[in-house]
């Protein structure tokens, strides 16, 4: 499906309880699919340690464009810390 529509995507909210089974995997597949995101709401997942997140900050480009991150969840200090390693 996001390899469809995913270059149009600007906003995706995955947060929230029906989203509570998301993975990293998933995540994965929106980062790559989802070039022009300028916001990304990821909340209350247990799945995900955000290091499929880290294309989106380390690449420059990718990087200018999101305006919102974010991110709340029990493992974002784990994904802050790995970002400015």
């Amino acid at each position: 499906m996001l390899a469809g529509v995913g270059e149009k995507l600007e906003v995706l909210d995955l947060s929230g309880g029906l989203m509570s089974s998301l993975t990293d995997e998933a995540l994965e597949s929106v980062v790559r699919h989802c070039p022009n995101l300028t916001s990304l709401y990821v909340s209350l997942h247990k799945y995900i340690t955000g290091v499929s997140l880290l294309p989106l900050l380390r690449e420059p480009e990718r990087a200018e464009k999101l305006i919102c991150l974010n991110l709340s969840c029990k493992f974002v200090r784990r994904f802050i810390s790995r970002c400015i390693e």
